[in-house]
């Protein structure tokens, strides 16, 4: 009788540690899982065509949060992508001159932050296919209360670079021109003429010079687009540009002309 109780009272024991044990689990991933980053893409892309996401960081702490996502808000955010033909690679953003944003995020308790990237930036999407691609962020996370806490779950999302499509890349151009000449905000613009301006493709050509057209501002990624792309039309509008009574503009538009001569004679 005195074994069989004892056998019972380790038994008890075993199931309170394991209980004990899987609870200790789950609390452990319920912790992590308290900052939650999540993306959404398009479901198919033309070749071409900007890449960009939504990255979207939920605090589900019990206190508010600054995420650390580095210079630009783009820094500290790495991604590690599958290409189509299964090479695997780490990608970061290249460091670039000049004024970015602020890199800590603040997020009160129970609160959504969203951004937009532009992952055209962290390299080339070229081939046509499947990319499997993971967004982690590496930057600190610190509660109100001085209290370090682990980085979101990386948010994984699909790729898909469909043939290159004329008439969609145009489409995409003139909507994003659009977004540029009516944005409501200074950063609302900038991201529309990233995306605009990180398509390589001649058909945004006439897009970019309407941007011209119609404002006042100097928009050095277009001028800089324009120069990179260099086509005759390409060409006709800087050198307009370069005429303009706007001196950045027209400094600009200078400097990518002289460098596609400069270009074009070294050959």
């Amino acid at each position: 009788m005195r074994n069989s109780r004892r056998s019972l009272f380790v038994k008890t024991l075993l199931r309170v540690a394991s209980s004990a044990g899987l609870l200790a689990t789950l609390l452990a991933g319920a912790a992590q899982a308290q900052i939650v980053a999540t993306a959404t893409t398009p479901v198919q892309l033309t070749a071409g065509e900007p890449v960009v996401t939504t990255l979207t960081i939920r605090n589900l702490f019990r206190e508010d949060v600054t995420v650390n996502l580095g210079y630009d808000r783009q820094r500290n955010i790495v991604l590690q992508v599958k290409d189509p033909g299964g090479e695997i690679s780490s990608r970061t953003v290249p460091v670039r001159d000049g004024v970015g944003r602020r890199g800590r995020v603040a997020i009160t308790q129970g609160d959504t932050y969203e951004q937009q990237i532009l992952l055209s930036d962290w390299g080339p999407w070229e081939q046509e296919g499947v990319y499997e691609v993971t967004i982690a962020i590496t930057g600190r996370v610190e509660g109100e209360s001085g209290r370090a806490y682990g980085a979101p779950s990386p948010a994984p999302i699909r790729v898909v670079i469909a043939p290159r499509d004329e008439a969609a890349l145009r489409q995409t151009a003139a909507r994003l021109m659009q977004s540029v000449l009516t944005a409501r905000s200074a950063q609302s613009e900038i991201d529309a003429e990233r995306a605009l301006t990180s398509m390589a493709d001649p058909v945004i050509v006439p897009f970019l010079g309407e941007i011209l057209d119609r404002s006042t501002m100097g928009h050095s990624r277009v001028i800089q687009a324009l120069g990179r792309i260099g086509t005759l039309e390409a060409v006709e509008i800087l050198r307009a540009a370069w005429g303009s009574t706007n001196e950045e503009r027209a400094a600009l538009a200078g400097d990518a002309i002289r460098r596609l001569e400069a270009a074009r004679d070294s050959k």
